[in-house]
């Protein structure tokens, strides 16, 4: 199940549909959707319910993506990371 359908902007810089789904979170490379999972360091088993891309300034952008367990989780151009209960 697609809980959220987000066009956010990718490492490269393109803008691409991402995609929070009850498996985790994909992205439209264009020709087909790409999970994105422990190989890209996205928390495994992460279920993601909301992405949102926000304009950090300097020409800095990062991802949130809200999940069930973890809480938020944050991409930051370089790592994601987790930012949840304690």
């Amino acid at each position: 199940m697609v809980w959220k359908l987000r066009e956010v902007t990718d490492r490269d810089g393109k803008r691409r549909l991402w995609a929070a789904t009850a498996r985790g979170l994909c992205r439209w490379t264009g020709t087909a959707w790409q999970a994105i999972d422990q190989k890209e360091g996205f928390p495994r088993g992460t279920h993601a319910n909301d992405i949102l891309e926000v304009d950090e300034g300097g020409g800095r952008r990062s991802i949130w993506v809200g999940s069930w367990g973890l809480g938020l989780v944050r991409w930051d151009g370089t790592r994601w990371q987790v930012h949840g209960p304690k």
